[in-house]
């Protein structure tokens, strides 16, 4: 009986003394591990240190550094530079800009280096303007007129449009909408483009029969 005892005593303290190994080991590697990468990741050889901002024209380019700047000076667990070409947040970033600036219609993130990196923006064109209609309520105050807005080639809705001149763009009309216009689509795009296919047939044969009619310069949208 004590025979086995003993035995038993033997086996738990070997068991305890792998234990103990393991968990060394485990805490040994850990550390090398968090200060491996801290070390990576707060070295200067791969800190962005500068930036170019190129295609924008419209939107301020401090603006847009201002932002991104914001986004890079956030540290991870307190420790880990935002900064880091290696773990700075691309995907904010590119998503963050994309939704702040809606007449942004692409961003390309390339990088010269581990210290530079180049954002190419590429602006919305202004193709269309969208006239809302005030509602009824609206329409009992003094002086409300239509709010109108730039559009792109596919009928996105991105920017108010306070003043413009008539003839130089085509203009949209429609009642308000709940909810606001703004990165929304005047119509579905295919639906969109259809309807353009059908104004241009639309002036096509006006102009076989009257020519006089050059252009349709406006279109009032219905809902039913």
């Amino acid at each position: 009986m004590s025979f086995s005892r003993e035995v038993i005593k033997s086996s738990k303290k070997i068991r305890r003394k792998k234990a103990f190994e393991i968990f060394s080991v485990a805490v040994f590697v850990s550390v090398f591990l968090f200060v491996s990468w801290g070390y990576l990741f707060q070295n200067e050889k791969f800190l962005i240190t500068s930036m170019i901002i190129d295609g924008n024209s419209s939107i301020k380019t401090r603006d847009i550094f201002n932002y991104i700047n914001s986004k890079l000076s956030e540290r991870y667990a307190l420790l880990f530079p935002g900064n880091n070409i290696l773990i700075y947040p691309k995907s904010e970033i590119e998503s963050g800009l994309l939704k702040k600036y809606l007449k942004i219609e692409s961003l390309k993130i390339s990088y010269n280096g581990f210290n530079k990196i180049i954002f190419t923006l590429k602006e919305r064109k202004s193709v269309f303007i969208l006239c809302e209609h005030p509602t009824e309520d609206e329409k009992l105050k003094e002086d409300v007129a239509d709010k109108c807005f730039y559009a792109d080639k596919d009928g996105l809705v991105y920017e108010p449009a306070p003043s413009f001149s008539e003839g130089v763009l085509f203009v949209f009309y429609e009642n308000k909408r709940v909810g606001g216009i703004l990165n929304k689509n005047i119509l579905p795009v295919e639906d969109f483009h259809k309807l353009l296919d059908f104004k241009d047939k639309l002036v096509s044969v006006a102009k076989s029969k009257a020519p006089v009619i050059s252009k349709i310069s406006e279109i009032e949208l219905k809902s039913f």
